[in-house]
């Protein structure tokens, strides 16, 4: 470089340098003082050049590529500072410096068509990393997965705006990612939703951001667990408010926003409220029936859990409160016949009497949080159908039948069509049949007495 004289001269060289050394990225990416070395020489040279006004160069292509190059001298110094100070860090789980960014332009103020920065959570969601979905953490994955407990990480937080990213809540973001996973995996408690989620989402910037982690964190919940629906809550509110956001750019007629993103907002708001609004149902019934258990027989608590499990696997559906309310119903009618009628069963009235108040309060709760769940009329359907068309219809059918129904405006619940087939219906017990084993010879009555007559 001293036999150089013109700073161009220096600076078409370095950048050379610099380009070729980030393409050796998996054999020294890790020797940040070699980059650290080629930045400073390329950036001073920039300068030189910025100052020497050369007229063969465009200066805002000049000022464009100094502020890339700073960025990338800040990232450089940040991880070379924490991952000489932190103990216990090995070379092995090092990142390779040039993956944190896409490579340079061929030239100076060539247009390169950018790269599409992957979403809050990475790897971890919906989008596949690739050529055209680029994510600037990723090299940081083996670090995060080391390291997890290390309070230390929190100092790498700024890399993410020098990457790019909005703010440093991404790091956290993929941080609490990782930390579901490793309680997955052990079998141990996912981070609780007060302490560890809602700090990392008051720390992102973009609404559509927290819509996506706190919908992913719910997914990573078991479907019982409390956090869960406080999960939901927060990714309900988030949508809500990217749905406003949306409507307010429209109002303001914004060119930028499309027919599929408002499609996109008004859907998740409705998904996700479903999905809330079922496991919150879920959890009054459980509540309900799970009342001063402690007072419940062996034979009645059985019972209740087994209730219990009928209606988790059905919320879990995210079927609507009227159907939900109908399972609870004809399957716990199922289950207390079942033990009635079973002679080595201690299932007594009692514990019959205790279920059934049960059930009834639970249904009554839904009922209160729904205004257009009408549990009397839902029980009226139920007892017209089975006496129509007996145990022989399956569940499922109705299941099924109702909700491509849809809700009925009237209130009444999504019996319509099953009303349909049984509101017309007249009992003629002439019609049951003749001979042996009839309705009739229960008392006593048959065909020959009623000739002689």
């Amino acid at each position: 470089m001293l036999c150089l004289v013109y700073p161009s001269q220096c600076v078409v060289l370095l950048r050379r340098c610099l380009i070729d050394l980030e393409k050796e990225g998996d054999r020294c990416g890790t020797d940040y003082k070699r980059y650290n070395l080629i930045l400073s020489l390329y950036r001073q040279e920039l300068v030189n050049l910025i100052q020497a006004r050369d007229e063969a160069w465009s200066i805002k292509a000049l000022q464009s590529e100094l502020l890339t190059i700073n960025r990338r001298s800040e990232a450089l110094a940040l991880l070379l500072s924490y991952f000489s100070e932190s103990a216990n860090v090995g070379q092995k789980i090092m990142p390779s410096y040039p993956s944190f960014f896409m490579p340079l332009s061929n030239s100076i103020g060539s247009h390169v068509k950018p790269a599409k920065v992957c979403g809050v959570l990475g790897m971890f969601g919906n989008d596949k990393c690739d050529d055209i979905v680029f994510d600037p953490l990723a090299p940081l994955q083996l670090t995060l997965c080391t390291h997890i407990e290390q309070k230390s990480l929190h100092a790498l937080a700024p890399i993410c705006t020098l990457l790019g990213l909005p703010g440093g809540g991404y790091l956290q973001a993929r941080l609490l990612c990782q930390r579901f996973l490793n309680a997955i995996e052990r079998g141990l408690p996912p981070p609780s939703f007060d302490e560890n989620v809602l700090p990392v989402l008051l720390r992102l910037k973009s609404v559509k951001d927290c819509l996506e982690l706190a919908e992913w964190c719910s997914s990573q919940n078991a479907f019982d667990d409390e956090d869960r629906l406080n999960s939901l809550h927060q990714a309900h509110l988030y949508a809500i408010k990217v749905s406003d956001e949306v409507e307010s750019r429209i109002q303001c007629n914004s060119n930028d926003v499309t027919t599929d993103e408002e499609k996109l907002a008004l859907e998740n708001v409705k998904r996700i409220g479903k999905k809330m609004m079922a496991l919150k149902d879920f959890f009054i019934e459980k509540d309900r029936l799970l009342i001063r258990c402690d007072t419940l027989s062996s034979s009645a608590k059985t019972m209740i859990l087994s209730v219990i499990e009928v209606i988790r696997s059905k919320s879990a559906d995210n079927i609507p409160p009227e159907l939900l309310v109908e399972v609870l119903l004809t399957e716990t009618s199922s289950i207390t016949a079942d033990a009635s009628l079973d002679k080595f069963s201690d299932f007594g009235i009692e514990d019959f009497k205790e279920v059934a108040f049960r059930i009834h309060d639970a249904c009554s709760r839904i009922a209160d949080e729904h205004s257009h769940v009408n549990t009397r009329s839902i029980i009226g359907t139920l007892s017209r159908r089975w006496l129509v068309h007996g145990d022989s219809v399956s569940q499922k059918k109705y299941l099924n039948e109702s909700q491509q129904k849809g809700t009925n405006p009237k209130g009444e619940g999504n019996f319509v069509l099953m009303e349909e087939d049984s509101n017309e219906f007249v009992m003629d017990l002439s019609n049951f049949g003749h001979g042996r084993g009839m309705w009739s010879d229960d008392i006593g009555f048959s065909m020959q007495d009623s000739e002689k007559n």
